[in-house]
């Protein structure tokens, strides 16, 4: 059997930490604690959502921290050899046939 090196590379995550600045006062607790699906909770909601696809968003294509010690820079190269599949796989190479199962394998 062939020896394989496969790539071993540790990604790192480091924590990030957001506040929401939601002014409120008494009575918009109070009216709160007694409604958990109310609007001021519901715009906090959407707003943690709107910040969490954002940051994802950001990251799709930016540096990530690899290495042992998370030293190491890795951006993000677009190649059609490492990181996009053809239109033609799946249907013999005559042109687009959208999503199947080969692209996603």
């Amino acid at each position: 059997m062939p020896n394989v090196n496969i790539n071993t590379d540790r990604l790192w995550l480091y924590p990030r930490h957001f506040h929401l600045p939601q002014l409120i006062d008494d009575l918009d607790l109070l009216q709160t604690l007694t409604d958990p699906k109310g609007p001021m909770t519901e715009a906090a909601v959407n707003a943690v959502g709107h910040k969490i696809d954002e940051v994802c968003m950001a990251a799709m294509f930016g540096t990530r921290k690899t290495g042992e010690t998370g030293a190491t820079d890795s951006a993000f190269t677009p190649s059609t050899s490492t990181n996009q599949v053809a239109v033609t796989i799946g249907n013999g190479g005559s042109g687009n046939v959208g999503l199947n199962v080969e692209k996603l394998l």
